[in-house]
Order: C-alpha cells, then sequence, then structure tokens
C-alpha cells in the first residue's frame, strides 16, 4: 500500500489500506492502515474536481466513519470525525455534519479547540438546516471560549446573531409578538 501511494496511485493504496484494516484478521498495524485509508482518501478528494469531487468526498466520509467505528481510543478518532463533519457540510449533508461532529465529542477531547470547533460545526449546521434554536444553543457554548476554537469569532457571533434574529422573524410570522420581542 505504501508502494502505491509513494507512486501516487492513490485509489489503489486506498483500497489496499482498507484491505489490510478490515480484510487482514490479526494485521498488527490494522489501525494505522485505517488512518492510512482515511488520509489517503482525503487526497483524492482534495485533487478532485467537478461532480466527480462528492463522490470522492463522500467515499473519504465513509472512510472516516469505519475508522471511528473500530478506533475508539485512537488518539486521531475525533480529528478525523471532524474532519469528516466539516466536509459533510459541503455537500449540504447537514444532518451527517451533526452526528459526525457530535461524534467527535464522544468521549470528550481533552483540546478545547476541539470541543469549540465541533460546537460551531454542529450550530452551522443547524443554521444552514433552519433549526435557529438548536443553533443558537450552541453557539451559545463554542462562544464561551472564542479563543478555543479556529474558526473566526466574529463571523461566529455574526452567525449567532442571525440565528437570534431568525428565530424573532419566525415568532413574528406566527403572530408571536411576545415571543418576537425576547
Amino acid at each position: 500500500a505504501d508502494a502505491l501511494l509513494e507512486s501516487d496511485a492513490l485509489a489503489k493504496a486506498a483500497d489496499e489500506y482498507r484491505a489490510l484494516a478490515y480484510g487482514t484478521p490479526g494485521f498488527a498495524q490494522s489501525d494505522d492502515a485505517a488512518l492510512a485509508e482515511v488520509q489517503t482518501r482525503y487526497r483524492i478528494a482534495e485533487r478532485a474536481q467537478g461532480e466527480a469531487a462528492t463522490g470522492v468526498t463522500l467515499d473519504a466520509i465513509a472512510a472516516s466513519r469505519r475508522f471511528a467505528a473500530r478506533e475508539l481510543a485512537h488518539a486521531q478518532r475525533s480529528r478525523v470525525l471532524l474532519r469528516a463533519a466539516e466536509e459533510s457540510f459541503n455537500p449540504r449533508q447537514f444532518d451527517a455534519a451533526i452526528e459526525l461532529a457530535g461524534d467527535a465529542l464522544r468521549p470528550m477531547p481533552s483540546d478545547p479547540a476541539w470541543v469549540s470547533d465541533a460546537h460551531v460545526l454542529m450550530a452551522d449546521s443547524h443554521l444552514a438546516s433552519r433549526r435557529f434554536a438548536e443553533a443558537e444553543s450552541l453557539y451559545d457554548i463554542a462562544l464561551a471560549n472564542p479563543a478555543a476554537s479556529r474558526f473566526d469569532s466574529v463571523a461566529v457571533m455574526e452567525r449567532y446573531a442571525t440565528a437570534i434574529y431568525r428565530q424573532g422573524e419566525a415568532a413574528r410570522a406566527d403572530g408571536e409578538r411576545a415571543r418576537a420581542a425576547d
């Protein structure tokens, strides 16, 4: 698999890593092979263009799910799941992004940046899905430690304000003026 990777035969390398990780009982480095499959599939996705990009990105997300399901205590598990959540956002798979980011928090990562980033990703997905109350509560959590996140805190604050404003608009449209004023 490594030789295929070095020769830039990425798809074949990813398939070989998967076979080593999941199809070779007793393989001592199956966790390394599973992670290598994930990383290689993302390299493929980064190079892809057009409609093919969506398909190979979904393959990388699937590899991330396989890895996370099997490697519950791996040091890279949260990182892999957050990357998958972020990549799910782009093809507008918001519920998948929420699920993956939530899974990245179980068990709770020790790095506060990962915790904050997971909450931002879930909040952004709820906002994009027009679930404004859920977005607001998750932005509250993420903004509790804005310095920890790799996301621009000003942009996150603007999206937080949007979630609050949209809830007021919805209440006003429903004729609930008192709730709209809150």
